[in-house]
């Protein structure tokens, strides 16, 4: 296990294990896939700040679960955003203690054939505390991706708040794509909610783009622009910045 016990930012390798933040500390983490079929443990302490961003810059198939425990007071937000090509197996676990605020967000593409999914669970565990998830799914030419979102609020967590926004657009009618929202509520005196968005890319928007002087292409990579905009515009991250600017040609 890897001990971060001074406020900064860091670089973390997937390969180097689990992770431990101190008390009072504000983190600022870049997870680097350099292996591909791992679990990783987060275990953040009371009163401790921790920012992830998820840089998955490889072409190759991989299977990851991060499990992040937020002890008391403490705060977690993360960034995934997925382009590769190749099949993807994500799940992020959060198990929350009283008066912990948790939130992730995440855009993923599923392109030439590949089966991505990505699964979340969101535990509140103890009282006055709050989870939101945010995530962004594309699927195209011969892809399917399968959103799964789990919110459970324990006996005993009141006044919690566990909630949880999907949103998917699929290009071509042989793309497949899925979302299955879920909440479990064993208190009362909460709050929880969920919303999902599946629907096909419209072909009056491509058509209009072109007509602009845009090819097919450069029209379908505007209209994935757009739509992820709501994450982008939240990612400060030099190593997503990178993947954006070669992925998509979008830059900060």
């Amino acid at each position: 296990m890897v001990n971060y016990d001074q406020n900064g930012s860091y670089i973390h390798k997937l390969s180097q294990g689990d992770l431990r933040i101190d008390t009072n500390l504000l983190i600022t983490l870049t997870l680097v896939f350099d292996v591909f079929d791992t679990q990783i443990k987060i275990d953040l302490k009371e009163n401790s700040s921790l920012i992830v961003y998820y840089v998955l810059k490889e072409i190759k198939p991989f299977n990851f679960t991060n499990v992040i425990v937020l002890e008391k007071n403490s705060n977690y937000t993360g960034y995934l955003l997925d382009l590769n090509e190749g099949d993807s197996n994500i799940i992020i676990e959060i198990k929350q203690k009283s008066l912990s605020n948790a939130s992730f967000y995440s855009g993923i593409i599923a392109d030439k054939n590949d089966k991505k999914i990505l699964e979340t669970k969101f535990y509140n565990e103890e009282n006055n505390s709050v989870s939101y998830q945010q995530n962004y799914g594309i699927v195209r030419n011969n892809a399917s991706l399968f959103i799964k979102g789990l919110g459970k609020i324990e006996k005993g967590a009141f006044n919690s708040n566990n909630r949880q926004d999907s949103r998917l657009i699929i290009f071509d009618e042989n793309s497949k794509g899925k979302i299955e929202p879920l909440l479990f509520i064993d208190e009362n005196e909460v709050q929880a909610s969920h919303s999902s968005a599946l629907g096909r890319i419209n072909e009056d928007q491509i058509f209009y783009l072109q007509s602009r002087g845009l090819s097919k292409e450069e029209a379908k990579k505007t209209i994935i622009k757009g739509f992820l905009a709501p994450l982008l515009s939240r990612i400060n991250n030099y190593e997503i910045n990178l993947v954006l600017k070669e992925k998509l040609n979008y830059e900060f």
